[in-house]
């Protein structure tokens, strides 16, 4: 992951700087829908009769999205997308101790775009980027801070003409992204870090933990997109 990271980033980075200035340029915007995927264990449910392992991924369901970019070349786009999808919620415990997790994102999603052009009103395309942003993640009214999530994302669409000016796209996506928080804000105000190792006698707001939540999802965007 770390590799594909850096290799899309210098990637990134070579086109900004061989781009003309004249490169055509255009926004978009559009809505979407993901379904959960690579989830990652949260907790058991636990009853009298058995214990149930209970995994989860915050990543996807309702969402919207705008973004611009600029045309490098006649088969390759650069564009950036700001979204949020509105993630989901899940339960860990049983009747007598529920632990409720929510996560939201909001996200930043760079990527490039290679089209095939079979004809002028239809054309074909993959994208690969990267995706980055702030998870909106608690328990309770307990919120998660810091961490710097980092993942990729890759899109099949297609690109239909209307006009000289304005396109519709429909494109099928993947994103992975694991959030590691740094510390707990609790609903009192009460500041709690995670560490990986604890001194003793044990300072008073720290623990001996990490959670890592999976934003991975498999879903669909429709949208817009103007030509400028």
């Amino acid at each position: 992951m770390k590799k594909l990271v850096v290799i899309l980033s210098i990637t990134f980075c070579c086109l900004l700087l061989s781009s003309g200035v004249n490169a055509q340029l255009f926004l978009k915007g559009g809505i979407g829908y993901g379904l959960g995927v690579q989830k990652l264990l949260l907790g058991d449910n636990y009853s009298a009769s058995s214990d149930e392992n209970v995994y989860g991924s915050f990543g996807g369901n309702l969402g919207f999205y705008l973004g611009g970019g600029f045309a490098v070349n006649q088969n390759v786009d650069f564009e950036a997308d700001l979204g949020y999808q509105n993630g989901r919620t899940v339960e860990v415990g049983s009747g007598f101790y529920t632990q409720t997790f929510t996560g939201r994102l909001i996200y930043f999603n760079p990527s490039l775009t290679y089209k095939a052009l079979i004809e002028n009103d239809f054309s074909p395309y993959a994208k690969v980027g990267l995706l980055t942003g702030i998870p909106l993640m608690k328990v309770y009214e307990n919120k998660f801070r810091g961490g710097f999530p980092l993942g990729v994302t890759e899109a099949l669409g297609i690109n239909f003409k209307a006009s000289d000016n304005l396109n519709f796209f429909v494109e099928l996506f993947h994103q992975s992204m694991i959030y590691k928080p740094m510390k707990r804000k609790d609903s009192d105000g009460t500041l709690v870090k995670f560490t990986d190792n604890l001194p003793n006698p044990v300072p008073t707001n720290t623990e001996l933990v990490h959670h890592f939540f999976s934003f991975g999802a498999l879903g669909l965007n429709l949208g817009i997109k103007f030509v400028l």
